[in-house]
Parts: structure tokens; C-alpha cells; sequence
């Protein structure tokens, strides 16, 4: 360790002291960077940069972005850490620069969501320091910028666990600041998102308590959400009560989330909304009004653009088919929902879609097929934690190793 010390302190001394600072400055960065964040956090010429490639410092790859080895990061962050002024103000570029990143791509995470989760994906080591650095300073602005994206993002890639932690953090760090029509939107979108995540872990009662929260936060300002899909409670809540198997409440709150998303002419909530109407026919039987809900919602949906929440409307339309005994039907609806996810990389909605394949292949006698498609479910569920899933999967095997 010392040998490895005195190499670092001979290559640090052999630096300009505009080199010196650049490099200390891009120690701050967690899985690489490109030119634009290292200008804008770093204040790093083209010049410094190609110097440090140079004198191996930095690699650089083809994609344009630059690296540096874990251990002259560490050094280098060594280095800047001898001034804690420096030190915070780097964090805090850092910071807001990726709030910045995120909340460039507030919409496309709901519309064009393949290639902003793939653009998010490759910055997400970035984005988790700067998330924590934003919270652990009570970054009103900031967490803003940030909140509704890192949610999207957390869902569209089953990363539900780390999304609940993060929102949660940044909800005790919020509360902690005299009430403003700002801190409680905010705090509203962080508690929605919240109560979508928990609800993916099969927590409905946390569900239910975030999403209440986050409608009194809207009400007490009067305040409306954004017309980003996910971002209403209300069009949450009929899912709730659809779990909690209260229908008469699901339909209810399904009208109330339609009618305020239409008052608000918000296309994207109000298919979330129609999602709920549809969960909540089925539920109670009504199959008619289960296709109509369903097949709106669709046409929403394709408006919007939201290709990732179509799979969830092909479910349901597969159900409504099935239950009416079109088997043929519903096994395309079912397909195509799966296609779309494993297109997203999605192991949630993934082993929802074979759930549904598996089902319907038990009920046309098919059992290999459905014990393989359990199976293959079962194993995604394990990997996500997904306590409502693991019991449809474990269940359907049992069904299946009873009749065989």
C-alpha cells in the first residue's frame, strides 16, 4: 500500500496545478463520465483531459466516456477532500448536474421509455451519489428536478426495493423544511411513487398510507399533478382497493380518478384510471364494462406513447378474453404483453405475463407447459422479492404437481 502511495504522489507532483484540480474534481464521479459532465462539475478543458488520457490518468473509451481506475479515484478524492469547501462544492455541482440529467427525461421515462431507461441506466451509479448527496443536504430543488424520473426509473426496471429506500429517505429529509406549495408536491410525487413501488412488493398497507399522503399533500395547496403518468394517487388507489378485494371502493375511486384526470385533460393518468375501472370489472364480473375500460385504456395508452404500461393493458385484455373463453385471444394479448417486457428488460412484468401464459395453459391441459412457465416466473419473483407473485407462482405448481 505504501508502494502504491508514493507511484500516486510521484504522478500527482508531476501534474499542472490546472491538471491537479481537474483530476481531484473528476474523483467525484462513480462510474465514469462524459465531456459534458466533466466540464460542468469538474470545469475540465478538452486540453486537461487529453493530458490526463495521456499520461493514463483517464482511459477513454470509444462511447465517448471517460473512466478511472478505482484506486486513482480514490487517491485523487483523497486529494480533494483536504478542502471541505472544494469537496462541497464539487458534490454539489455533481448533484445538481445529474438532478438536471434526470429531470431532462421526466417525460421520455413515460414515453419513449427503452431508450431513456438505457440512457439512465448507464449514469445510475452517478445519479445514486447524487441522489444521497442531495438528501443528506436537504435539496429541495434539487430532489425536485430528480423525484419523478428516479421513480420511473426505479419501476421501469424492477428495482422496486432501492426505489422505496431512496424515495423514503428523501421523504424524511423533506419533512424536515417549513411547508411550502413546493416541498408538498414534491413530497406528494415522492409519496405516489412510493406507493407504487411498495405496492409491486405486495406492501399494500404501506401502499395505501403513501398514497393518502400524497393526496393530502396535493389537497392541502390545491395543487394538481403533473400530467406524467404515475404521478396522480388517485389513479393509484382503485388498485389498492383491487388488491384489498373492496371492488364497489376500487370502481368508485376509479371513477373519481377518471373524472379528475379528464377535468384536468391529462391523458396519461387518466389511462392509469382506466386500468383501475378495468381491474376493478373484472373483479366484480362485469366483463362488458371489463373490455370497454380495457380497450379505452388502450387507445390512451397509444396516445400517450407509453409502450412499457401497454403490456399491463394487454393483461388485461388478455384476462376479459380469457374469462369470456376466448382462449386464442387472450394467449396473443398475454404473448404480446411478455414480448414488450422482455424488450424492457423487465423481470416483473415478465413473470407476470407468463403467470397468465401458465394459467392458461393449465386450463387447456397443457401441463408441462404451465409447470415450465410457473417455474420460469418463480425464478423472476425469487429475484424480486415479489411476495404477491411468489404466491401465484408457488401456487399454479402446486396445481399443476396435484394433477400430474
Amino acid at each position: 500500500h505504501r508502494s502504491i502511495q508514493v507511484v500516486f504522489q510521484r504522478s500527482w507532483q508531476l501534474l499542472s496545478a490546472e491538471e491537479q484540480q481537474v483530476f481531484q474534481r473528476l474523483s467525484i464521479f462513480r462510474g465514469g463520465f462524459d465531456r459534458a459532465a466533466a466540464v460542468h462539475v469538474a470545469g475540465a478543458s478538452l486540453p486537461a483531459l487529453a493530458a490526463l488520457v495521456d499520461k493514463s490518468l483517464l482511459r477513454w473509451r470509444p462511447n465517448g466516456r471517460y473512466e478511472i481506475h478505482e484506486l486513482l479515484r480514490q487517491y485523487a478524492e483523497e486529494q480533494l477532500a483536504q478542502s471541505a469547501a472544494e469537496l462541497s462544492q464539487t458534490r454539489e455541482r455533481h448533484s445538481v448536474y445529474f438532478a438536471n440529467f434526470l429531470g431532462d427525461q421526466r417525460y421520455d421515462l413515460t414515453t419513449q421509455q427503452r431508450t431513456a431507461l438505457a440512457k439512465t441506466q448507464s449514469e445510475i451509479d452517478n445519479i445514486r451519489a447524487a441522489w444521497q448527496w442531495a438528501v443528506a443536504q436537504g435539496r429541495l430543488e434539487t430532489i425536485e428536478r430528480a423525484a419523478m424520473s428516479f421513480f420511473a426509473f426505479c419501476q421501469g426496471q424492477s428495482r422496486y426495493l432501492e426505489g422505496v429506500d431512496a424515495l423514503n429517505a428523501a421523504v424524511r429529509s423533506l419533512t424536515h423544511l417549513p411547508p411550502s406549495p413546493q416541498r408538498d408536491r414534491t413530497l406528494a410525487e415522492l409519496l405516489t411513487g412510493r406507493g407504487w413501488l411498495e405496492l409491486r412488493l405486495g406492501r399494500v398497507g404501506e401502499a395505501e398510507d403513501a398514497l393518502h399522503r400524497a393526496r393530502d399533500y396535493y389537497a392541502a395547496w390545491g395543487l394538481a399533478p403533473d400530467p406524467i403518468m404515475g404521478s396522480d394517487p388517485l389513479a393509484a388507489l382503485p388498485i389498492v382497493a383491487v388488491v384489498r378485494g373492496d371492488y364497489s371502493a376500487a370502481a368508485q375511486q376509479g371513477e373519481t380518478a377518471w373524472a379528475a384526470a379528464a377535468g384536468r385533460n391529462d391523458p396519461a393518468n387518466l389511462a392509469l384510471a382506466g386500468y383501475g375501472l378495468t381491474s376493478a370489472a373484472i373483479a366484480q364480473g362485469d366483463f362488458a364494462s371489463a373490455l370497454r375500460h380495457a380497450q379505452e385504456t388502450l387507445a390512451l395508452t397509444k396516445t400517450v406513447g407509453n409502450r412499457w404500461f401497454m403490456a399491463y393493458v394487454y393483461n388485461h385484455l388478455g384476462e376479459v378474453t380469457q374469462l369470456i373463453g376466448d382462449h386464442a385471444a387472450a394467449q396473443e394479448y398475454y404473448q404480446a404483453s411478455y414480448t414488450i417486457r422482455e424488450e424492457f428488460d423487465d423481470p416483473e412484468g415478465m413473470a407476470v405475463a407468463l403467470i397468465h401464459l401458465a394459467e392458461l395453459a393449465r386450463m387447456d391441459g397443457d401441463d408441462a407447459q404451465a409447470a415450465a412457465q410457473y417455474q420460469q416466473s418463480l425464478t423472476l419473483y425469487q429475484g424480486l422479492g415479489d411476495a404477491g407473485g411468489l404466491v401465484r407462482a408457488l401456487s399454479g405448481l402446486g396445481a399443476v404437481a396435484h394433477r400430474l
